[in-house]
């Protein structure tokens, strides 16, 4: 379409519009040539490119946990993945975040403060007042869990160490409130989570405008500990393989102790005392073994000691 003044209406300031209909090159419109089996590959050939439609690739979980990795829990009841979570303090007022997820490994402490606008109607519907809540669901022992969680042996349930009851409301007061959550997790290298226990603290609230609540969210790791004469006394040396500066450890017949080299005392003879060796550090050690009282008993326990008897 295009404008055209008339020049004998110039006075009047008049305009006529002229569209031409038949021309479709003017209105930027093109025939589409069409596409059949016969044309297609010399078509695809001259216009056809890289295609950047990204294809989804399915990656299967981590075998095992490492340090800082989020903790991976399963609901039975709703068939739900979800993450371990520690509530966190976020903001001037320290409020609740419980998307905060709880790291492999990671020991630590967290508080975070809940205010209530009617403590009536959330004392019993809260979940986070609820003691159940937190253990309500298994713990994956190792990541790879979550490919078969029908298999009852990558799942390992939370226990509660003691009673907690759930939230009540007496006449203005809300009964039961949790007001402190502590996670006891033992781990077992690149096996995993061996065991989960959960202790809470509780409290009571008033039931008034304005109520808040703090908590406090505690995770503490262990080694797990076997109940075999065989199981380390001490701690193990790395989570998995070795740490350098950690005891180097070997097994002598059944029992699993440290390696360990002679040492030296004062006027340079063997100490009872001897040096640990480390993962990753060099050693050298030497001393002085007192053996002439020793040496001739020894011998004398062999068969030819008569013809070597004299020389000693």
């Amino acid at each position: 379409m295009r404008n055209i003044t008339n020049p004998k209406c110039e006075s009047a300031q008049q305009l006529q519009s002229v569209i031409n209909m038949k021309s479709a090159r003017l209105n930027y419109l093109q025939k589409l040539q069409k596409v059949n089996a016969t044309n297609f590959q010399a078509l695809a050939t001259e216009f056809g490119g890289e295609s950047f439609t990204s294809t989804s690739q399915t990656q299967s979980p981590p075998p095992f946990y490492r340090a800082g990795d989020p903790i991976v829990t399963y609901f039975p009841k709703w068939s739900v993945i979800s993450l371990l979570r520690q509530p966190a303090g976020v903001g001037a007022g320290g409020l609740c975040a419980k998307s905060n997820p709880a790291g492999f490994l990671e020991s630590k402490s967290t508080t975070c403060a809940r205010f209530f606008k009617n403590l009536a109607d959330s004392c019993t519907s809260d979940p986070a007042l609820d003691a159940a809540s937190y253990y309500n669901f298994t713990v994956l022992k190792v990541p790879r869990g979550m490919s078969d969680l029908q298999n009852m042996e990558f799942q390992v349930p939370v226990t509660p160490v003691s009673q907690a009851g759930s939230p009540v409301l007496a006449g203005n007061t809300c009964q039961n409130v949790v007001s402190q959550v502590i996670y006891e997790i033992e781990t077992n290298g690149t096996f995993g989570i061996q065991k989960v226990s959960v202790s809470f603290g509780q409290t009571n609230l008033t039931v008034e405008p304005g109520t808040s609540l703090q908590q406090d969210f505690i995770i503490h790791f262990r080694a797990f500990q076997q109940s075999t004469a065989a199981s380390l006394t001490g701690s193990r040396s790395g989570n998995p393989g070795y740490i350098v500066g950690k005891p180097l450890l070997v097994l002598t017949g059944d029992i699993r102790h440290s390696m360990t080299l002679l040492q030296s005392q004062g006027d340079g003879t063997c100490s009872v005392k001897r040096h640990e060796v480390q993962f990753g550090v060099n050693a050298i050690s030497g001393c002085k073994l007192r053996l002439c009282t020793v040496l001739p008993a020894v011998l004398y326990q062999f068969p030819w000691r008569s013809r070597y008897c004299g020389h000693i």
